[in-house]
């Protein structure tokens, strides 16, 4: 299990990393649509020796073109490229939607928020993390880790998901939703999704105010369906 000070000492960086969030500006990095809004003292991960060149997941375009389905309607965006380089993935992020990166050594995080109308959302948001790729955890202690920091962050679990113990995210090795009253009084849902990539165990924290549902869900979904790992190879 995590050690007490330890768990204590992540929990601590993570309401750092919001609390910091909360006054960071939405300007975004113009090379891959992220940027750092806390950096502590820590050795910024390269994949091993590989250059870029080697890692087809960091030589996707930048941009490009799809639809989602929202409220019935069919709608055309563009999607930009986000490179966490310390989470070791690529994704794409609708264009309505903005991405800002942590690290410490306690861990590396990635927040992908709403920007609709160009104004961040800073409750309607996709928040990953992990780790350092040196601490080996297990689902269970990063299961753990995640429900201390959402209580941290005022909400209520509710397990199973769906009430029908169905799985949002087909790679979740456990998974529960969420719920909590925003200081006005709105609903704040979400879901947590914790699971593991080559040895590493990561977490998905999506929450977003309830009447954003239908639109939000659906840019999440294809935020999650569009990831690339560092060590992929390209389909054939």
């Amino acid at each position: 299990m995590i050690g007490t000070i330890t768990k204590k000492a992540v929990v601590t960086f993570i309401v750092l990393v919001l609390v910091s969030a909360l006054s960071a500006c939405s300007a975004s990095d113009g090379q891959d649509g992220a940027k750092s809004t806390v950096t502590t003292q820590k050795k910024t991960a390269t994949s091993d020796s590989k250059t870029v060149k080697d890692i087809p997941a960091k030589n996707r375009p930048k941009t490009k073109t799809g639809s989602l389905s929202i409220e019935g309607m069919t709608e055309d965006f563009t999607f930009t490229l986000a490179d966490s380089v310390e989470l070791e993935f690529t994704t794409y992020i609708a264009s309505d939607m903005i991405a800002e990166s942590a690290s410490s050594s306690e861990g590396d995080s990635l927040f992908i928020y709403a920007n609709y109308g160009g104004e961040k959302n800073r409750n309607a948001r996709l928040f990953f993390f992990a780790r350092p790729k040196a601490v080996k955890s297990s689902i269970e202690e990063m299961t753990e880790l995640a429900k201390e920091t959402i209580k941290v962050e005022g909400f209520r679990i509710k397990e199973p998901v769906a009430g029908n113990g169905a799985l949002v995210f087909e790679w979740s090795q456990a998974e529960f939703d969420i719920e909590k009253q925003d200081k006005n009084g709105s609903r704040i849902v979400g879901i947590v999704s914790i699971f593991s990539h080559a040895g590493r165990v990561y977490w998905l924290i999506a929450e977003y105010p309830e009447e954003l549902t239908e639109g939000f869900v659906q840019r999440m979904v294809k935020a999650a369906e569009n990831i690339m790992w560092y060590d992929e190879k390209p389909a054939r």
